[in-house]
């Protein structure tokens, strides 16, 4: 969900106000199998009494996290941030999904930058539109097969916020990895997350947390087979001079997870 280095520019979003979130929630009145698909690796992660002691328990979780990963957890929100946040508290759903798709960047970013080599920065900021408006068409399917999958959640769709005027890409990342943390019950990655910044910070927040995790055929998405999408990146973003910079923080940061684990097993 967001670009790497030298690539398109940060869209610009119009400034929020405390109605904003409001359009941003995707429901429907049917019956989620969301929680029979939770493994058990969730007992690890009980909810506890209050959604105050929810978050703080998962910030500690996210305290694992270290490089660039861990600095923009410890992030302070952006400005105006807090406004949209508090749009999601009181959501009237036992599931909350969100669903994880590259918007600036992704596949079709990355289609732009081998077509176009040596591209200037006004001809990266011309192609922009054309990127995100792909991005968008691309995952109106992937809502749709998650509504009628978790038929009884609140579907989080971040290609529904406007843009937020002064508004960084760090910002982006920083909010929606702050919406994970608050109030997600699982989340759903696009096809070609692993391409995204702003999608692998939300598949690290998710893996950190416990929550459950699926690609896009609704097949749940281990950490070893996000791990492995990170690590496929690396050829591909340096053949076009692109940053790889936070999907080695995961991996780094994941791979230590799981040695953990092991090592407590």
């Amino acid at each position: 969900m967001s670009e790497p280095d030298g690539s398109l520019r940060t869209r610009r979003r119009s400034a929020p106000t405390k109605s904003s979130p409001a359009r941003l929630m995707y429901r429907d009145g049917r019956e989620s199998d969301a929680d029979q698909t939770i493994e058990a690796r969730e007992s690890q992660m009980q909810p506890t009494s209050t959604s105050t002691d929810r978050t703080l328990d998962r910030r500690r979780r996210l305290s694992l996290s270290a490089g660039p990963l861990g600095l923009l957890f410890e992030r302070p929100m952006p400005e105006g941030a807090e406004d949209l946040a508090s749009g999601y508290a009181n959501l009237d759903a036992s599931n909350v999904i969100y669903v994880s798709t590259p918007i600036t960047t992704g596949p079709e970013l990355l289609r732009w930058l081998r077509a176009n080599p040596g591209a200037s920065g006004a001809l990266r900021a011309h192609a922009r539109d054309e990127v995100i408006s792909r991005n968008i068409t691309a995952v109106v399917p992937l809502v749709a097969l998650v509504r009628s999958r978790f038929r009884d959640a609140a579907i989080i769709d971040p290609t529904a916020l406007e843009d937020v005027q002064g508004w960084t890409q760090t910002d982006y990342h920083r909010f929606w990895s702050e919406i994970i943390i608050r109030y997600v019950d699982g989340v759903v990655f696009a096809d070609g997350w692993q391409y995204s910044v702003g999608c692998t910070v939300e598949y690290a927040a998710a893996t950190l947390l416990g929550l459950p995790a699926y690609n896009a055929r609704l097949e749940r998405l281990t950490a070893q087979a996000g791990i492995e999408l990170l690590q496929s990146t690396e050829s591909d973003l340096d053949a076009v001079g692109a940053s790889k910079t936070m999907q080695v923080s995961a991996v780094t940061t994941l791979a230590r997870l799981a040695y953990s684990v092991r090592v407590a097993g």
